[in-house]
């Protein structure tokens, strides 16, 4: 373990699969671990997969300063390599999801508006979902949101369901594609 480049996709997996399970002090430990392997065998960037399901599990034991220092990292080590897109939404999904945990309504925000730009750029409903998953989780925790992050979520949420509307009246693959443009 921590030698191949695939490996760190494989822990993370691994970690994100605990944290679903709520065994949080078990991705902490073995995150932990693992982050060290991983450094020792030289996967540099690759180790911001395990770091985002770490720092998450780190907040949600009260771990506030460990958790932000894991996301600020991952965000930073993707910004250095000149990250865009996908990777760098992720980045900014994992810290908005630790700032929530956490309280910090301020963080969230910043990093919420950040992971949509990243998730909103290509138009993609998976994306738009989970972007919509993260405002609807922040909101469960009872974190105080501004009316732009709920308008936000609010007119996306919209805008998917009338091109949902739209494309399920289509008759045809042809149709489909010409309305989808």
């Amino acid at each position: 373990a921590g030698r191949h480049q695939i490996w760190p996709l494989a822990a993370a997996a691994r970690l994100k699969v605990l944290c679903a399970q709520a065994r949080f002090e078990e991705v902490c430990r073995d995150g932990a671990a693992q982050l060290q392997l991983g450094t020792e065998a030289g996967l540099g960037y690759m180790l911001n997969y395990i770091r985002m399901p770490l720092s998450v599990a780190c907040a949600r034991r009260g771990q506030a300063e460990h958790a932000r220092a894991l996301a600020q990292t991952t965000i930073a080590v993707f910004e250095a390599l000149g990250t865009r897109g996908l990777n760098l939404g992720l980045a900014h999904e994992t810290a908005a999801q630790v700032a929530a945990h956490l309280g910090d309504g301020a963080g969230f925000e910043h990093h919420a508006r950040l992971c949509k730009m990243s998730f909103l750029a290509h138009r993609c409903p998976a994306l738009a979902a989970k972007y919509q998953r993260l405002v609807r989780e922040a909101r469960r925790s009872q974190l105080q949101l501004s009316h732009s992050i709920e308008e936000d979520t609010t007119q996306l949420a919209l805008a998917y369901s009338s091109m949902e509307t739209a494309l399920l009246t289509c008759s045809s693959a042809q149709e489909r594609r010409v309305t989808s443009l």
